[in-house]
């Protein structure tokens, strides 16, 4: 299917019901209260483990025991309606969430998952009426306002579809799996400007949601902006190590790269990119024998996350303006305005043990009212280009009230836009 001219998948039901699964260990004891009793609360801890990694045929044993031993547990139900429908039984899901709305007619899980049942088979105007459903019991849920605006595109209706995401992404309700979901609905619109401000939405209330990170740098990479886009892939794998999808990225762009410098005669270079294929992908057959090739497999292989690229493209120009960023990172610090200091990091930002802005924040209002700011001195910065990024370190000399410290500082900067952000932040150890 086509909206806009570009190819539009429909929302499968797996992927439409990974984004509305709630907080489900929390709900679980909401739920289910003191009714059920120890050996009941692990089998559904068990089954709701199997259902988040995939293993339905695990899950479905677990949730099918809780409703043997108790039969009018609706959270077990809903959940194995939702692994039944994973694994192709979509009419056996279908009378497990209408036997869910005979006990609780008010059960918006059941509700939505109807809805999306419908959705998944055409069924636009069921669907609407599910989804409308819920709106009239809690007209700001932002999960039935998405739902609807993923109707609207399938229907090709595309002002009214941008009208429901942009209701959805202003609701109070819209948690970090909805504004995912609704970054992927702008995607399949051709809006990358939407799809990344609910990117941003989402990383801001969970800097460590990895498929954002990786939708994130899609995006980035489609607008032509590679060192972004392996800039949030690399997040991603700081995040989560062994993230599949983010290494496959990694690798498909970085051989690319390393090609391209085989073409263009920069051996160099060619080798330094096959090894860092290597390390995202190390049975990777094309760096493999474009190594084996050179016969020079011996050498060291970078290790990850301490990889330095040649300094050839840090011209003057990137260096005065990184110098520029600095000093306005260094003054806004300096003056204890803490709007002007946030907004010189990235959304995603590491600094220490925090991740993103807001925590950044948050830690710097607590410290600033006990010891605000007096005096920060930068030392002279070196400078190492690492893609797109740039490296920088350089001497802290800082004086608050009541603390003082020297040491020495290591940031990791990215463009967004025009402009340099901080992406990365640590100590880099102290000095005399």
């Amino acid at each position: 299917m086509r909206v806009l001219g570009i190819r539009f998948r429909p929302f499968s039901f797996s992927a439409l019901a990974a984004f509305f699964l709630p907080a489900l260990a929390a709900c679980f004891f909401l739920q289910q209260g003191a009714a059920c009793c120890a050996n009941l609360e692990d089998t559904l801890v068990y089954g709701v483990d199997a259902l988040e990694r995939g293993r339905f045929a695990r899950a479905e044993r677990a949730f099918a025991d809780v409703l043997e031993r108790d039969p009018t547990d609706l959270y077990a139900m809903t959940r194995l309606g939702v692994v039944r429908a994973e694994l192709g039984r979509k009419n056996e899901a279908r009378d497990l969430f209408e036997a869910v709305l005979a006990h609780d007619p008010d059960n918006l899980f059941a509700m939505r998952m109807l809805g999306l049942l419908d959705l998944e088979q055409k069924e636009y105007r069921a669907a609407e009426g599910r989804f409308m459903d819920i709106l009239k019991r809690r007209p700001d849920n932002a999960d039935a306002l998405a739902c609807l605006g993923a109707v609207r595109i399938l229907e090709n209706r595309v002002p009214e579809a941008a009208a429901f995401l942009v209701k959805a992404g202003e609701s109070a309700s819209a948690d970090d799996r909805t504004q995912l979901f609704l970054a992927k609905a702008w995607a399949s619109l051709n809006l990358p400007a939407n799809a990344q401000l609910a990117l941003e939405r989402c990383l801001e209330a969970n800097p460590r949601r990895v498929p954002a990170l990786c939708e994130l740098g899609l995006l980035f990479f489609r607008q032509g902006r590679p060192g972004l886009a392996k800039n949030a892939w690399r997040q991603a794998l700081a995040v989560r190590p062994a993230d599949a999808r983010a290494r496959a990225l990694l690798t498909r762009v970085v051989a690319d790269e390393a090609m391209a410098m085989e073409m263009a005669g920069k051996k160099a270079k060619a080798k330094f990119l096959w090894r860092v294929v290597l390390q995202y992908d190390p049975q990777n057959q094309a760096a493999l024998s474009m190594l084996a090739a050179r016969r020079n497999l011996a050498g060291p292989e970078p290790r990850s996350g301490k990889t330095r690229e040649a300094g050839g493209g840090l011209t003057p120009e990137i260096v005065a303006s990184v110098k520029a960023f600095l000093e306005t990172w260094r003054r806004a610090w300096q003056a204890g305005d803490l709007e002007a200091y946030v907004a010189c990091y990235a959304a995603s930002v590491v600094q220490g043990g925090l991740s993103g802005k807001k925590a950044v924040a948050e830690r710097k209002r607590r410290v600033w009212r006990d010891h605000p700011p007096v005096r920060i001195r930068f030392g002279a910065p070196d400078f190492v280009l690492r893609g797109d990024d740039v490296v920088v370190t350089f001497a802290l000399d800082y004086q608050g009230k009541g603390y003082a410290e020297k040491s020495r500082k290591r940031a990791i900067l990215t463009r967004v836009g025009r402009n340099w952000r901080i992406v990365r932040e640590r100590a880099a150890g102290s000095f005399p």
